[in-house]
């Protein structure tokens, strides 16, 4: 960290070892804050817009989550079966990184089903454009 610039600054993992508890964590910060991100998907035929909605609503009143910097819920990446999003919220303590993820998971998935929103599941679409074998075998196969 001595010879950092401000620039390089933001790519310091900086890594805390608490003796008393004998548990290791990563601060990708320089502060106490950190940033909690719950991931989760939506089908592609969705609303991202109502499914954002839905799950902001599921970390109101929860005082261990920071009101500023604003929560989001951004596209984070196109899959194959899904449209991945990921909310993000701010809070004091790190310690509490993964149970506000694990907290969070549950009732983001109830808020996207309670909301019509589908959570796809991995699968695959084929198009079979021209197949003569495949055209006489459902013929032959409708006649029975």
């Amino acid at each position: 960290i001595l010879g950092a610039t401000n620039e390089t600054l933001w790519l310091i993992k900086l890594m805390v070892l608490i003796v008393d508890f004998f548990f290791a964590f990563f601060n990708f910060t320089l502060t106490r804050r950190i940033r909690v991100k719950v991931p989760i998907g939506i089908a592609y035929r969705e609303n991202i817009q109502t499914g954002r909605e839905a799950i902001l609503a599921t970390i109101k009143n929860d005082n261990r989550i920071l009101d500023t910097p604003a929560h989001s819920v951004i596209v984070t990446g196109l899959e194959n079966s899904s449209v991945n999003l990921e909310m993000g919220f701010w809070s004091e303590d790190p310690l509490m990184n993964y149970s506000l993820l694990w907290e969070y998971t549950e009732p983001s998935k109830k808020a996207l089903d309670e909301a019509g929103i589908e959570i796809p599941f991995p699968h695959s679409q084929i198009f079979i454009e021209r197949s003569e074998g495949l055209m006489e075998l459902t013929k032959a196969l409708s006649n029975t």
